[in-house]
Formats: structure tokens, C-alpha cells, sequence
């Protein structure tokens, strides 16, 4: 979540992403607060490289996981994405091992 303000005399711009704070009554909002989606990629595709003699049913580990999952639920609409995990390799593709709705909750 982010908000963008300027100042009225100067134009100096100020973000904030915690809509509990805002720089001052000297600024103006002048886009008021949104979601966006913090992460880019600098191609549109991905793929794992895997060792010739993984088996079924081998348990992994995966540095950098190419699905969008949610890590953690926190609040203002933060939601980091899931950047590493174990992974299960059955039927031609990872199983991850982490259930997002059990993520954890961050409060504050």
C-alpha cells in the first residue's frame, strides 16, 4: 500500500505506505493510499534446472520459488511473497511444502 504527497510550496514529494502516518498538514495527498504489487521480473517466464536423477518423491529444496504464494498476511494489505521453501517433486512438478493459509498473521 502507498501513498504519494507534496509539499505546497516547495513540491517536495514524501511516500507513505502506512496510511496511520501522513508527512504533514503542509502537504497535500495527491495519490491517495493503494495496493500495487511490489515485485517485478525481468522476463515474463521461469523455470527450475533439474538434476537428471530426481526422483519421485524426492523432497527439495527450491532458493528462489517461481509461484506467487504469500508468505506472510500482514497489515495494510503487506503480503511479501514466498522466496524459498521445500518442494516435492511428484508427477513432473514441485509440491510445495507450505499452505499459505496457515501463514502467520502480523499485527501492529
Amino acid at each position: 500500500m502507498i501513498a504519494v504527497f507534496q509539499h505546497r510550496e516547495t513540491g517536495e514529494v514524501k511516500l507513505s505506505g502506512d496510511c496511520r502516518w501522513g508527512p504533514g498538514a503542509e502537504y497535500d495527498l495527491v495519490v491517495p493510499y493503494t495496493v500495487y504489487y511490489p515485485y517485478r521480473f525481468p522476463e515474463p517466464f521461469a523455470a527450475y534446472l533439474l538434476t537428471p536423477d530426481l526422483a519421485e518423491g524426492e523432497r527439495v529444496w527450491l532458493d528462489d520459488v517461481i509461484k506467487d504464494i504469500v508468505a506472510v498476511y500482514g497489515n495494510q494489505e503487506w503480503h511479501p511473497r514466498l522466496e524459498a521453501c521445500e518442494a516435492i517433486w511428484i508427477n513432473g512438478d514441485f509440491v510445495i511444502d507450505f499452505d499459505s493459509s496457515k501463514a502467520p498473521r502480523l499485527i501492529g
